[in-house]
């Protein structure tokens, strides 16, 4: 198993030589992505150049992080530059959805999402007909309205 990876434009290519690798890493620009979800709160996808896999399957070269916010520390590896970009835009609606849900009062213990009537509710947000409505956390990244089409 080879455990150190150069890139080759967006292909990881395995480096047997330590010293030929180090070198590259040391000068390489390794960053995928790197968004500003908020001013706080930051979202970057970086090439590795290490296997973090731990139980064998494809090695795990890519990772994205959260910096901040409500969902700081929030980590996910991938094994391409692709699976990459997309987790890294995905990880970035995950945390524009914790944001706006961290904004909404909370709601009281034991109330059921007005919009899904499937959950809990976690949070008040105005509803369309005037006043508040509890909407637990998928509903909420969505902003439904009740018995809108989806």
């Amino acid at each position: 198993m080879m455990d150190r990876y150069m890139l080759d434009g967006t292909q990881p290519v395995p480096c047997a030589d330590l010293l030929t690798w180090r070198r590259w890493f040391e000068t390489a620009d390794r960053t995928v992505a790197k968004t500003q979800v908020a001013p706080d709160v930051e979202v970057r996808t970086v090439f590795l150049g290490v296997d973090q896999s731990w139980h064998g399957g494809p090695p795990l070269l890519f990772e994205t992080s959260v910096f901040g916010g409500p969902l700081d520390g929030e980590t996910e590896c991938y094994s391409t530059w692709s699976q990459a970009e997309e987790g890294h835009a995905s990880l970035c609606a995950e945390v524009q959805a914790a944001l706006a849900l961290a904004r909404l009062p909370p709601c009281p213990p034991g109330s059921l999402c007005e919009v899904c009537l499937d959950a809990p509710a976690i949070a008040l947000q105005p509803a369309p007909w005037g006043g508040e409505r509890g909407v637990c956390a998928a509903c909420a990244a969505t902003d439904q309205a009740p018995g809108a089409e989806a």
